[in-house]
């Protein structure tokens, strides 16, 4: 049976909250894949030891602070997230991980019994590799965070429902269905909970026409989940009024520090903005910042992208919905996320194309003011040194839904400042057949990462963490703690055998 080895998170990019719109090709074979979940501690001198391109034999002889990893679990649902990177690690200073996934063991399109899986890093050893869901019901895409002396995740059950299940204490395997589970409406949930409160801030994407029109929402509990006060808030400029049509699925991340909190969302026919609370997300205190404006407001796919009225279809640079948020020591903002360009030459379809090789970042800090962000060429790697990074690249890049460098994911050092960010990258010359402009060639890609030590002022040549694409290895979606504990940046991913998922062809759910 073919593996899949999850090195932290896959994404996957939505049109809205059901369908895949990009014409990039798709590999239409379903995979019969067992996926593998692992968990690495990268020491943080690693992101500074080697820059730029390295020949086969500093590949087997560079690789002591790089792959590897510990595997913690399995499955054969290979799309752990539609888009930003989700919570699903916790690290504690005592050397603890708990670690949680969209999980499944069955090889059928429906995975029946799909659900989340868990398992726990003691200090010594991971726990035995689970093989059934916490849950008693079909769910996904778990969202994990500790509150008030235990964990709790959500997870949608595929109805437009939020289930929460608690735990009594880090590493417990003993799992209650909170109270308030399936009473919170949306899918897709991406949890935050400051250290040393109860206040559990929640955003879901509403996945029910007729109430918000599938914008994401925002609830709160004051109370560590018992009660929840706000329920169904809609944040500022959320609106057709604002150009708002519709939001897709995971274009969102949020952090709480004590009483702020900051979350920054939009897809890549949205603008990109960021919104902040001093108040612990109390209704009325949400500022907004845009950050990249779309041009075409309310924009659903049934018109052509039109900018200057000439009824001629442009092509239009945007952001692709992957997005990373970091808070820094000072209370700053910081986010990245990757480019990608879109473009509708058609009427009435509710669909467009989007460009996967298009490369770079998009970063962006409050110091930039609104609708400023700088633009990050260095992510791209020449990986053979030959003057084209693109030369070696397969003909046939997987529709992730993301740019070329994209899903991102970010670390903060809280003693140093240093900022730590991973994201993927395809690798030249890593096709099966050896033959990059071959029509069925897929690169592999590996995890890269960077990182700043002045507050994105400057930045590190980028490196490869990973060092799997050459052994055809395909390693995508890091989900990183979001602080480094012990001196070292914890991180997990899924890797693949095969480049892109086996729901390219379904909807996600």
């Amino acid at each position: 049976m073919r593996k899949i080895i999850y090195f932290l998170a896959a994404f996957f990019v939505s049109n809205n909250l059901h369908a895949q719109n990009a014409t990039a090709d798709k590999n239409t074979q379903l995979k019969n894949l067992l996926t593998i979940v692992s968990s690495q501690a990268i020491q943080v001198s690693a992101f500074s030891d080697i820059a730029g391109p390295l020949d086969q034999t500093s590949f087997y002889t560079k690789t002591g602070a790089r792959a590897g990893g510990d595997y913690v679990g399995y499955t054969s649902y290979d799309l752990p997230t539609n888009g930003t990177a989700p919570n699903r690690l916790l690290v504690y200073d005592d050397g603890k991980i708990s670690a949680a996934w969209t999980g499944s063991t069955n090889n059928t399109t429906a995975r029946p019994d799909r659900g989340t899986f868990y398992n726990q890093y003691d200090g010594s050893t991971w726990g035995v590799i689970p093989e059934t869901r916490i849950e008693s019901y079909r769910t996904g895409f778990p969202a994990l965070i500790y509150v008030d002396g235990h964990e709790m995740f959500f997870v949608h059950d595929g109805i437009n429902n939020i289930g929460i299940f608690e735990n009594e204490a880090p590493g417990s395997g003993v799992w209650t269905e909170n109270p308030n589970s399936l009473l919170i409406k949306g899918t897709w949930p991406r949890a935050a909970c400051a250290e040393g409160s109860d206040y559990v801030h929640l955003l879901v994407a509403n996945d029910d026409a007729a109430n918000q029109n599938d914008y994401m929402i925002y609830y709160r509990s004051p109370d560590a989940g018992a009660t929840w006060d706000i329920q169904g808030y809609r944040l500022p400029g959320i609106d057709t009024a604002s150009g708002y049509n519709v939001m897709g699925a995971e274009c969102y991340s949020i952090r709480t520090i004590g009483s702020d909190v900051y979350i920054a969302a939009g897809d890549s026919y949205n603008d990109l903005a960021v919104w902040k609370s001093t108040a612990n997300g109390d209704i009325g205190s949400w500022t907004r910042t845009r950050l990249i404006e779309w041009p075409l407001p309310n924009f659903d796919g049934n018109n052509i992208t039109d900018m200057d009225g000439d009824e001629v279809a442009d092509t239009i640079n945007s952001h692709d919905g992957s997005i990373a948020l970091a808070v820094d020591n000072g209370g700053m903002m910081h986010v990245w996320t990757g480019v990608t360009r879109i473009l509708d030459i058609t009427e009435d379809d509710a669909a467009w194309t989007y460009f996967p090789g298009v490369a770079g970042m998009w970063y962006w800090n409050e110091s930039f003011g609104p609708d400023s962000v700088q633009y990050l060429d260095f992510p791209l790697v020449d990986w053979d040194d030959d003057g084209d990074p693109f030369l070696g690249i397969g003909t046939d890049l997987p529709n992730y839904g993301v740019g070329f460098t994209s899903q991102p994911s970010v670390t903060l050092d809280k003693t140093t400042g240093n900022m730590y960010i991973a994201y993927t990258h395809p690798v030249e010359n890593t096709d099966y057949g050896d033959d990059p402009s071959a029509p069925e060639a897929q690169s592999f890609r590996d995890l890269f990462g960077f990182y700043t030590t002045d507050a994105g002022a400057s930045w590190s040549s980028p490196i490869n963490l990973s060092y799997l694409a050459e052994q055809n290895l395909e390693n995508i979606n890091p989900s990183l703690y979001w602080n480094t504990v012990n001196d070292k940046v914890h991180v997990l991913w899924q890797q693949d055998p095969d480049p892109g998922n086996s729901l390219e062809t379904e909807t996600p759910d």
